[in-house]
């Protein structure tokens, strides 16, 4: 299998132009909905989404490691697994897997990050959830609680399928301001 980028000729965190970004705003919205029908709503598993992203950065050279326990210290130590750890060279990455992604979640992110600054880990940590998701994430009962999440934790967002992964690394790429990180794999992901 092969990873390749989408739009090699723009590279990732580059400022879009207006047209370049309604262009990549309609193809995201309808990557979606071409989802959603197929899925006809039910989303990708835990599992399924953990094992995609992982295959997706597996692909592309980095070490994965799924169900990652870390232990922070203190007066009173807390246990807890990360979804997925991927490290290559120096960058690591952080991933929480959601299904379904609800305001609950941001919790857990909230904690996550705070575990990652407590402990000086310079590890970047994500929110990975199933394309179906996007409809809740852009909802705007959600929209601020997503761009505070981005902005204040450095929190990015990646939304997967069987064989597209698309990554988001902050709120301006999230808008399309910027350009996002779109993988596709030359088959799909089991």
């Amino acid at each position: 299998m092969k990873v390749q980028n989408l739009y090699p000729e723009i590279k990732q965190g580059t400022v879009l132009d207006k047209k370049s970004s309604k262009l990549l705003n309609k193809e995201f919205w309808e990557i979606v909905e071409v989802v959603s029908e197929r899925k006809k709503g039910y989303c990708l598993t835990h599992n399924r989404i953990q094992r995609i992203v992982g295959a997706f950065y597996e692909l592309r050279g980095w070490d994965v490691y799924y169900e990652v326990p870390f232990s922070s210290g203190g007066y009173q130590p807390r246990s807890v697994r990360f979804d997925l750890v991927a490290d290559k060279g120096k960058k690591q990455v952080v991933i929480e897997v959601k299904d379904w992604l609800d305001k609950r979640d941001f919790g857990q992110v909230n904690y996550y990050s705070n575990i990652l600054e407590n402990n000086k880990i310079k590890a970047k940590l994500y929110l990975a959830t199933d394309f179906i998701s996007a409809h809740n994430i852009f909802d705007p009962a959600m929209a601020d609680e997503i761009e505070e999440i981005m902005t204040r934790e450095n929190v990015g967002l990646i939304f997967a399928d069987k064989r597209l992964l698309v990554i988001f690394d902050n709120v301006q790429q999230l808008i399309f301001e910027e350009m996002p990180l779109w993988l596709m794999c030359d088959e799909e992901i089991k």
